[in-house]
């Protein structure tokens, strides 16, 4: 055997889940993803895993994918303790329960695959006047999940090709046989498709059809068949988390009637993992999806480790490492949007550095890492007074380059809070001190920062033509310097100045040009607060590009662990409502 490297809480958090129950379902899981099955996870459980990745176009890379099989005996109470043996395991976005069922003849043929948005749970049953009546529930797919396949539903000529990949001699195989059981042309799809609708789950292995009378009309008229272990797959995954994202496909491989027999078992397990496979590929938007809630605390788990290694390293007197690290970590924390975690540290990093005496370090922690994150915080007033403190150091120990970074600040305070004359004198501060910086490197940053500032100034100032051309410089200057992540900032600001002259397509392109770059570059705060311009500019003339943006900038903060910030655009995502914004596209 091939075993991978041991499975750590770190390596848990996986995109996708993937559980089947029946060797047939396993094989044909193997044969969609690519999967060799000497290559598992060894996990120290009694499940065995597979793991893989796997490109998906509509998320935008790879996705981490672990499949496992139940084995043994079918049901949904075995269903129910492999899922929650999974979710254990392993912390997936989404989980899937692929395999077989049996069909309701008239509504759904063999070969076909449902991808119910609703699982009936009939299990549980009353025995009453002689007889049992079930006392159903039932389970509803998750909002998200159904908005994906509603803007992006599987193509049938799309899913054929998948099929036939890896099923073509079944599906011609399996045409042989419906036309000696007499199941052409209504009961058998010779092309087969993926529908939607809803399916039963019961403790019952059906071998006549008597068993779908009445079914209907206890569930609802889309029902297309039954099975035995979606109920306890789902319920596993909503004890894990309510409204977790589940997704069941079913193919279909028999009408559990007289001629009920393996015939159609390979083919319909092949086009259930068919249809998943190209759902993976073309319609999930995996960060779309909430975290799973334990990743979050592994997450969360993270950021306290790494804090109170910081404190420990204080309480023994490593004032040095703390200073070093702290350091080496603030931008980082900064651009990735890590805005509060950013501040609890620098409050460790700043102590530290008055201890070891690093006047210039703890001058530039309490401007940056304490000031001005704390005015990202919405604390102004806190924000001032360590930048206040920071000036003073600076100008104490001869750090000019400090000095007039605190003063730019200033002056970006003074002018949010309408004060121009204040800001102004700030920034001529800001000027006299760069014009001392002795440093080649740090000298043309600065001054290209403060043409920036000055131009905001003048924006402030509604002198959007004299702020044009400063913007213009001093993005040119950062660009040469190489200077990506202040050479994006730049973006919004001419945007802004084009669009308040009269030239609203020159700043669409310049908006969409500073996301694009922002993104590139990991910047959350300029990717969010471009595409807040954006949409201001397009209001409701592009109601689907709104959509677009709105999903995009949420789908960045999940996939940067950003959760607050993700919580806000999704109840914008939430309240955007689609179906009066574009016309519905029907799923095959």
């Amino acid at each position: 055997m091939i075993y991978d490297e041991a499975l750590t809480s770190s390596n848990r958090a996986i995109d996708v889940g993937i559980i089947t129950m029946v060797p047939t379902e396993i094989e044909a899981l193997f044969a969609a993803f690519s999967i060799s099955r000497e290559r598992y996870e060894p996990a120290g459980s009694p499940l065995q895993y597979w793991r893989t990745s796997y490109l998906s176009s509509s998320s935008g890379r790879l996705l981490s994918v672990v499949i496992s099989i139940l084995g043994g005996e079918a049901g949904n109470v075995e269903a129910a303790i492999a899922t929650t043996q999974f979710l254990h395991d392993w912390y997936p976005r989404l989980m899937c329960l692929v395999g077989i069922a049996a069909g309701i003849e008239g509504k759904i043929r063999i070969g076909d695959v449902v991808m119910p948005n609703k699982v009936h749970d009939r299990s549980i049953k009353v025995y009453e006047n002689g007889h049992f009546s079930v006392r159903g529930r039932t389970y509803s797919r998750n909002d998200t999940l159904d908005r994906m396949l509603k803007v992006s539903p599987l193509v049938h000529k799309d899913f054929l090709a998948t099929l036939l990949q890896t099923a073509d001699e079944d599906l011609k195989h399996a045409k042989t046989v419906a036309k000696t059981k007499g199941l052409l042309p209504g009961g058998f799809g010779t092309k087969p498709r993926v529908i939607d609708g809803s399916v039963a789950s019961d403790n019952v292995l059906i071998r006549d059809s008597a068993y779908f009378e009445g079914l209907l009309s206890a569930t609802d008229e889309k029902c297309r068949g039954a099975e035995m272990e979606a109920a306890g797959f789902v319920l596993a995954c909503q004890k894990e988390q309510n409204d977790f994202p589940w997704l069941v496909l079913r193919g279909i491989s028999d009408f559990g009637d007289s001629r009920k027999d393996d015939s159609f078992q390979l083919l319909a397990a092949k086009s259930a993992c068919a249809a998943l496979r190209l759902f993976i590929q073309s319609s999930l938007g995996i960060d779309a999806l909430p975290p799973n809630p334990r990743a979050i605390r592994a997450s969360t788990t993270i950021d306290a480790s790494l804090v109170g290694e910081l404190r420990n390293a204080f309480a023994v007197g490593r004032w040095k490492e703390v200073c070093r690290i702290g350091a080496a970590i603030s931008r980082t924390l900064w651009l990735s949007g890590h805005i509060a975690l950013r501040y609890e540290i620098g409050c460790i990093v700043e102590s530290s550095a008055a201890y070891s005496r690093n006047i210039s370090l703890r001058a530039r922690t309490l401007i940056d890492d304490l000031g001005w994150t704390a005015v990202k915080l919405g604390k102004k007033e806190l924000g001032r007074k360590h930048i206040d403190d920071g000036i003073r150091l600076g100008t104490e120990c001869g750090d000019h380059y400090v000095v007039a970074k605190g003063y730019r600040h200033l002056a970006s305070l003074s002018r949010q809070n309408g004060d121009s004359s204040s800001a102004a004198a700030c920034l001529t501060k800001a000027q006299e001190a760069a014009a001392a910086i002795t440093d080649d490197e740090e000298r043309t940053e600065m001054s290209s920062s403060l043409q920036v500032s000055e131009a905001k100034l003048q924006i402030a100032r509604e002198r959007y033509s004299e702020a044009i051309p400063m913007l213009m410089s001093a993005q040119q200057a950062f660009r040469q310097s190489g200077d990506v992540e202040r050479e994006i900032k730049v973006y919004g600001q001419l945007a802004y100045c084009k669009d308040k002259l009269g030239y609203p397509q020159e700043a669409k392109q310049l908006y969409c040009a500073g996301r694009e770059s922002a993104r590139d570059a990991g910047r959350f705060d300029e990717f969010a607060n471009t595409t807040r311009s954006l949409l201001a500019l397009l209001a409701k003339d592009e109601p689907q590009r709104c959509f677009e943006l709105i999903r995009d900038v949420y789908e960045f903060a999940m996939s940067h662990g950003l959760w607050d910030e993700a919580r806000s655009w999704q109840k914008e995502l939430d309240s955007f409502d689609l179906s009066e914004k574009r016309e519905k596209e029907k799923p095959i």
